[in-house]
């Protein structure tokens, strides 16, 4: 999710820290109930999307509509997620794979539609291009079956943490570079 604004820079920590906790407690007990799982990524997913929208929509994103419109995206998933618990686990997994696809190519799109720089744009895109492949990958193997879907899905939660984390350390690198650079070197 490439972002413009110190809010979005705490966004971009922020879902990243809860996907990297997620993914630690889907490889911690790889056993634990699908139920759970699916409650946990329904909420991960729902928070992401109306941080998105909201965020798209105050305009602390590059790209307002990509900011709405995949928020948007997110928050019908998350919300299916949660109202179908009981849905099969390959459902589950062409949902996720669908979100992660859609939230990838918003995220590109995000990167290469903003004025950010260089370094930041490479990691949004980055970002979306993992989510992309993710995505695909869960569509081409969807039999492997939930116990090797949990784990896929922690160890990808795991990355895309750290990745939006790195987002977010850009933006807000790249924020005091811009501030410093107007205000002049600093006399200390």
């Amino acid at each position: 999710m490439a972002t413009s604004g110190g809010r979005g820079v705490g966004l971009s920590v922020l879902t990243g820290l809860i996907a990297i906790v997620l993914g630690i407690i889907l490889l911690a007990d790889p056993n634990a109930s699908l139920k759970t799982v699916i409650y946990l990524f329904g909420i991960m997913v729902i928070v992401y999307g109306v941080a998105r929208a909201v965020s798209g929509l105050m305009g602390h994103m590059e790209s307002r509509s990509a900011g709405i419109v995949g928020g948007i995206l997110a928050i019908i998933a998350g919300v299916a997620i949660i109202a179908w618990p009981k849905m099969s686990a390959l459902t589950l997994l062409y949902v996720i794979a669908g979100w992660a696809i859609a939230s990838g190519v918003w995220d590109v799109v995000g990167a290469f539609a903003s004025d950010a720089s260089g370094g930041r744009k490479l990691w949004s895109a980055i970002v979306g291009v993992v989510s992309v492949v993710f995505g695909l990958i869960l569509f081409v193997h969807p039999a492997e079956g939930a116990l090797a879907m949990l784990w896929f899905i922690g160890v990808y939660l795991i990355v895309l943490g750290f990745m939006r984390i790195v987002v977010g350390v850009f933006g807000a690198a790249g924020r005091v570079a811009e501030q410093q650079g107007s205000q002049g070197p600093h006399p200390f």
